[in-house]
């Protein structure tokens, strides 16, 4: 038998066998950086669109281009973000608090931004509501036969979360109350299916989201009745994912 000590021997003489085993490792971490986060990262891309994802900011940036002058520079803002795939920043959120406080109520578009602002910078502990109510009331989803057991599998589902979350602080600081359309709720539905995550799995990480995110709200010095915002946000996605 080849000893351990052996083994250490070659691997001295050979150090680029070393490299190598690092050079496989960063090339793995660029490979995994490339994918997109979320459910869509465990199917094969196409050959023409790469990664499709099921659900995407496409039905909320139609809905305000169909809107009046403001609804339009803001889809402008949202389009933007939602390229690079991340949350509005300060800047765009203060801009998309001007068009809204100029066409409805300065109150109502403090309260958005504020509500769009906590959905972003607590996004981790947001998620995290899901994952703990996930371990308390299923916890064999996460045992070795259950549908969260493979660790891509759960990467991926918290990721999707995320991207849901992102999706509803676009809706929140945009004023809208619907943003998904029935296409779309399809293809999420058959992707959860796929993975054997039921619907009642998904019910659960919303409400534990929505959840959070209102108490977080709450907490705001700024603005505590923030809540309504992103609690009507999450609360569409909770009733079209049922």
């Amino acid at each position: 038998a080849v000893t351990a000590s052996a083994t250490e021997a070659v691997l001295r003489k050979n150090p680029q066998v070393s490299q190598l085993d690092a050079d496989l490792l960063r090339i793995s971490k660029e490979i995994r950086d490339l994918l997109p986060p979320g459910l869509c990262a465990l199917e094969s891309p196409s050959k023409t669109y790469g990664y499709v994802r099921e659900l995407n900011a496409m039905p909320a940036v139609l809905s305000l281009q169909r809107g009046n002058a403001r609804a339009q520079r803001i889809a402008e803002i949202v389009v933007a973000a939602d390229q690079e795939l991340r949350f509005l920043s300060d800047s765009e959120l203060d801009r998309i608090h001007s068009e809204i406080a100029a066409g409805d109520s300065l109150d109502a578009a403090t309260l958005r931004r504020a509500a769009a602002k906590i959905l972003r910078d607590f996004k981790g502990t947001i998620v995290e509501g899901a994952q703990e109510a996930i371990i308390e009331d299923m916890p064999a989803l996460l045992q070795s036969t259950g549908a969260l057991s493979n660790e891509h599998v759960a990467l991926a589902y918290w990721s999707e979360l995320e991207h849901l979350l992102r999706l509803s602080q676009y809706a929140t600081a945009a004023a809208l109350s619907t943003f998904t359309d029935e296409q779309q709720i399809e293809l999420v539905q058959a992707t959860l299916r796929k993975h054997n995550i039921t619907t009642q799995v998904l019910n659960l990480s919303l409400t534990s989201m929505q959840k959070r995110a209102n108490f977080l709200c709450k907490c705001s010095q700024v603005a505590p009745k923030c809540w309504v915002a992103s609690h009507f946000a999450l609360l569409h996605l909770i009733e079209r994912l049922e």
